[in-house]
């Protein structure tokens, strides 16, 4: 009997405890969830507030608004939140939020037209024992005429995305995929394949976030009317990425940035291009003039400016800030520059570099002080038939643009034209031959340019 009695009291301790746990819980989600919509809220163009929050012991439900501001509109969403609160059998977390859009009734007949009973999105946050933030966000595939068009089909493939942030808000991963999107009508078509977006960050302090992001698509295809409806306008690319990076530099006062370009494959108006790459690193730039250009400029897009009021201030936030980032002697370098068209091959690289002073307090007044403390340096191969083409085609737009030249007689004449500026460029020493291909290594220093280790021009060309 004892054994029964006391075993009770275990349980119904327990229970309370549980009970207690969850009410504490509740608190913490609910504390949880408006520093969430702070830290949303950072950025200068997204206001996000909570209008309500109702706390029960296992569940709770909020509302919110997020406000998105650009130069021309402002656009407002509201959002509703359901919130379990953990830990419980079927939740191993503090708590769980689900959150759907709310839907206006101007626009109920419009998204049920694409959505049906479905949520045009739906996003779940899991919020760990440890304070971690985990989500995921999804958006549900149609395949519908346009809802003010029914000549247009639009095939929608869907959304979906996952994203990690870390208890103290200072590491953030995110994953994003857009399988297609197709949009037809009678007069032409876009068909988009394989959005990705990939992005891994870590807070180093304010303003200051360093990592690497990712964007790659499988393909675009394009077929429409021309602008000046002759004929149309078609393109096709495949394969494209790009790649960022902001990592620490050389010093840990100096950051680097890096950014790679890739296509596999392009075609416009009947040429096409492959394996294109561009790489471009910048180097020696200040973390603290770095910082306060990412503070400045977000202060200036949270203020309402007309676009030509908004480039005007970037304008002389940049001009304040250069003599700053100038000191440290930046330096710019293309790793990488690679294209292969029908016609030949094209590859080179470059590196530039500003020998600052750091005790220097602005920019050299005029530009020529300027350019005598620039150093650069470029290198470049081309197949001989591109450059030849490349000549040809400039020099057939040329004629074709004059009047009373028919474009027959303009195509005729460009190749001959095209002979003779390349002839030129090689008396001038501009380009050299190497067996089935031309190159050129030119270089800036001091104020004077040389082309293939001879000054350019006669006597060269010099910065007084």
């Amino acid at each position: 009997m004892r054994k029964t009695t006391l075993g009770g009291v275990v349980v119904a301790v327990a229970a309370v405890v549980w009970g207690a746990g969850l009410y504490v819980s509740g608190m913490w989600v609910e504390r949880a969830f408006q520093d969430n919509l702070e830290a949303l809220s950072g950025h200068p163009q997204v206001e996000l507030e909570s209008t309500s929050y109702e706390r029960g012991w296992l569940r709770a439900r909020a509302r919110s608004r997020l406000t998105l501001t650009t130069p021309e509109q402002e656009v407002t969403f509201r959002l509703k939140h359901q919130i379990a609160h953990g830990p419980t059998f079927t939740l191993a977390a503090l708590a769980r939020i689900t959150t759907t859009p709310i839907i206006p009734a101007d626009k109920a007949e419009v998204t049920a037209h694409y959505f049906g009973d479905r949520a045009p999105f739906k996003s779940h946050l899991r919020i760990g024992l440890t304070g971690s933030h985990h989500w995921d966000v999804a958006s549900p595939a149609f395949h519908r005429p346009l809802h003010n068009d029914p000549e247009t089909e639009v095939d929608w493939q869907g959304l979906s995305g996952k994203g990690t942030v870390s208890a103290g808000h200072d590491r953030f991963r995110l994953e994003l995929n857009v399988p297609g999107l197709n949009v037809a009508e009678p007069e032409g078509e876009i068909d988009l394949r394989g959005l990705s977006v990939r992005s891994s960050l870590e807070k180093q302090s304010d303003h200051l976030w360093l990592g690497n992001s990712r964007l790659a698509l499988e393909g675009l295809d394009a077929d429409l009317p021309a602008e000046d409806g002759n004929g149309r306008r078609q393109a096709r690319f495949q394969g494209l990425t790009l790649h960022t990076t902001l990592a620490e530099g050389q010093a840990e006062d100096l950051l680097r940035m890096r950014a790679d370009w890739d296509l596999q494959s392009a075609e416009m108006d009947g040429r096409s291009l492959n394996n294109g790459a561009l790489g471009l690193e910048l180097r020696r730039i200040d973390q603290t003039a770095y910082r306060d250009l990412q503070a400045r400029a977000g202060d200036l897009r949270a203020r309402e400016l007309s676009q030509e009021a908004l480039a005007g201030a970037y304008l002389e936030l940049v001009q304040d800030l250069l003599p700053r980032f100038l000191a440290r002697s930046p330096e710019l370098e293309i790793t990488r520059l690679v294209l292969e068209t029908g016609d030949g091959r094209l590859q080179g690289n470059a590196q530039a570099s500003y020998r600052g002073k750091p005790e220097s307090q602005g920019v050299p007044g005029h530009i020529n002080q300027v350019l005598r403390r620039v150093t650069a340096r470029a290198e470049m191969t081309m197949a001989k038939d591109l450059l030849t083409a490349l000549l040809r085609r400039s020099a057939e737009a040329n004629l074709a643009a004059k009047e009373g030249v028919p474009p027959d007689q303009a195509a005729q004449q460009a190749a001959q034209v095209a002979q003779m500026r390349l002839g030129m460029l090689q008396g001038l020493g501009i380009v050299e031959a190497d067996g089935n291909r031309f190159t050129v290594a030119a270089a800036w220093e001091e104020g004077t340019v040389t082309v293939n280790g001879q000054p350019l021009g006669m006597g060269g060309s010099q910065i007084p």
